[in-house]
């Protein structure tokens, strides 16, 4: 087993187990979208309001049971796997040994819902002698045009090395992640998971009313020709299962 679970109450907010700021800001602007829902629609999210964290963002499908794959994959998760992203499954990103894991994980949190936390390294610790890099991945379960929580938005924070400064450039050999620990953060109808008024993507964001209509939406059309292709995601044309 890679590492505590643990089940963080919903009081904490998430304030002390989550520092790095592009996942404050992430966690801020998805719970800004959900109003009096327990989770957002997918297609609530506006790619002009993630602008600073596209090339680390990612948009995962859970079409059925036990598979999950990576629907929409941001620049920067590309580059540190190696290869394009889009169509894969989101286990391709995780090292053999947590594969398995990573999937039960990530649907245990689109069926309660909750938050999902991952502390992550890379390479594993059996690959002893490497330079290891560091990161907290947040996974933010949402709904599809069924209303069924099929939908996750996936965010990977800073890069750190072993000594905790900000690492940009990881080596050239393609990284899987390695799970250290897990955080399962359920979510509540009006209570929000981070603490109001903490700098986050809301601050830059316009108000504006939550639109009836963007659950029926048609996602694959939006996705290959609107605003999220525009904003340099990468989108799937027909993935693996």
């Amino acid at each position: 087993m890679n590492g505590p679970i643990s089940n963080a109450p919903a009081e904490c907010r998430l304030d002390r187990i989550v520092n790095d700021l592009a996942l404050r800001s992430a966690i801020a602007y998805w719970d800004s979208l959900r109003g009096k829902r327990l989770v957002p629609a997918r297609m609530a999210l506006d790619p002009a309001d993630l602008r600073p964290i596209l090339r680390q963002s990612a948009i995962l499908e859970n079409p059925r049971p036990g598979t999950l794959r990576i629907r929409l994959g941001g620049a920067r998760i590309s580059a540190l796997m190696g290869m394009e992203v889009r169509g894969l499954p989101l286990r391709a990103l995780f090292d053999l040994a947590d594969r398995g894991r990573i999937t039960a994980e990530v649907e245990r949190a689109l069926e309660e819902p909750s938050i999902l936390l991952l502390d992550v390294v890379s390479p594993a610790p059996r690959h002893q002698g490497q330079e290891v890099f560091a990161t907290q991945i947040a996974i933010l379960p949402m709904t599809d045009r069924d209303y069924s929580i099929s939908r996750a938005l996936y965010v990977m924070g800073a890069l750190r090395g072993a000594d905790g400064t900000q690492a940009e450039d990881m080596a050239e050999m393609p990284q899987r992640w390695s799970v250290a620990r897990v955080e399962h953060v359920p979510v509540r109808v009006g209570v929000p998971v981070l603490t109001p008024g903490a700098a986050d993507l809301r601050r830059a964001a316009p108000e504006r009313p939550q639109e009836t209509h963007a659950q029926d939406a048609d996602e694959d059309a939006v996705e290959a020709r609107g605003p999220m292709a525009r904003a340099r995601f990468r989108v799937i044309e027909g993935g693996l299962a």
